[in-house]
């Protein structure tokens, strides 16, 4: 057993991008305030900074069968994290996303009486609102990173604070043209259209996703022979399994992050999820784009109460980027799609000015992990945890 140490801090993440932001918030924090010891649960980027024992986004999963193919894995590295709130009794416990396994998780912190902070709140407006219930019972400061969010979670009592989107701050300025792109990446002037697919980072939604795109991709080349497909890969792992394709000279794999090649190309094939958001504030039009397991779909369909999942529609209040979910999700919709914006001027402005409104709605004053920084050390100094 680990003796208890004075303001020690128990952080748990689950997924790979999460990791990334939760990664230079705790730096951050840790920055301003030097006694705060982190430990626990997360990815690569995180242990740099914190003494993660375990890499909870490896598996990163996504989809219900999914989560039943590893849930004695899961079980596993719950228990763990259990252990850890009993035997090292934190000063708080610090959780980013990943509701399915953090808010079981915060159930035994308050049992505990350990303080719980959340980090990006699970999208319970959206879909499983039953979530709500247990939310205000295990959560003491709930910080969100949409606008309306705040206003939404204070009417259900749970107190909440708005601090602004860390993409807003992560993603690149700066030009690149599509000229330059074709110089770097050693591609034809011929080259048209030049398309990121991003089929996501999770090992169950490359297995599902990829095989899509790449059908989808050999059917576009059918009508557009200059054709070239970027794939960026966020991890070896995935790398490994796409140069194993042997894919040819149409196919570019590039290494994350690869926001600059996204910027210049001109469609993007998207996951739904984080990569989408990302996609719009580099104002590149996209086709978002999901598919799950048979039996995932139907419970999926059961818990989702919105008429769009794309985060980029919900936020820009309309419905311009084409949503290919579950059975709309084959080849055939998405080379319909994407020759569809390709051929229209119009349709393609629309979603960069959809894209341009989203930018603007989330905007903030501060930069995003100082003021996020303040808002957590501020909390635990007035109620005398630190």
């Amino acid at each position: 057993m680990t003796l208890p140490h004075k303001n020690s801090a128990m952080v748990v993440v689950g997924d790979p991008s999460a990791d990334e932001h939760a990664a230079r918030l705790i730096q951050m924090i840790t920055q301003k305030n030097k006694t705060i010891r982190f430990f626990g649960m997360g990815g690569p980027k995180l242990s740099q900074v914190a003494d993660i024992r375990e890499d909870l986004t490896h598996p990163a999963l996504a989809g219900f069968i999914e989560i039943v193919r590893y849930f004695p894995l899961i079980l596993k590295r719950y228990f763990k994290c259990v252990q850890w709130l009993k035997d090292e009794k934190p000063t708080f416990l610090f959780l980013v996303d990943y509701p399915g396994f953090n808010l079981q998780l915060a159930k035994v912190a308050k049992k505990q009486n350990i303080p719980v902070i959340y980090y990006i709140a699970p999208q319970v407006w959206a879909w499983n609102s039953k979530r709500l219930k247990l939310m205000k019972k295990v959560i003491d400061y709930l910080l969100v990173i949409f606008p309306f969010e705040e206003t939404y979670f204070q009417k259900e009592k749970i107190s909440a604070t708005y601090v602004g989107h860390p993409l807003i701050q992560e993603i690149p300025q700066a030009k690149q043209t599509f000229k330059k792109t074709l110089l770097q990446l050693d591609f034809p002037f011929k080259t048209f259209p030049l398309i990121c697919m991003m089929p996501g980072s999770r090992k169950s939604e490359i297995d599902k996703m990829g095989p899509l795109f790449l059908r989808a991709a050999y059917l576009l080349l059918e009508k557009y022979p200059s054709a070239v497909f970027l794939i960026p890969c966020a991890s070896p792992q995935i790398e490994k399994h796409f140069k194993s394709l042997l894919l040819g000279n149409h196919f570019k794999i590039i290494k994350a992050n690869d926001y600059y090649w996204r910027k210049s190309c001109h469609m993007a094939w998207v996951k739904s999820g984080t990569s989408t958001l990302e996609t719009a504030l580099l104002g590149t039009p996209m086709v978002v784009v999901y598919k799950m397991t048979a039996i995932s779909s139907m419970i999926a369909k059961r818990w989702v109460r919105l008429s769009h999942v794309a985060i980029v529609n919900l936020l820009g209040c309309g419905s311009k980027v084409p949503e290919l979910l579950l059975e709309k999700a084959i080849p055939e919709n998405i080379v319909e799609c994407t020759i569809d914006l390709l051929q229209s001027s119009q349709k393609r402005s629309e979603q960069v000015q959809q894209f341009l409104k989203i930018k603007k709605l989330l905007s903030f004053p501060e930069f995003h992990f100082e003021f996020t920084t303040r808002k957590i050390l501020n909390w635990l100094k007035a109620k005398n945890y630190i």
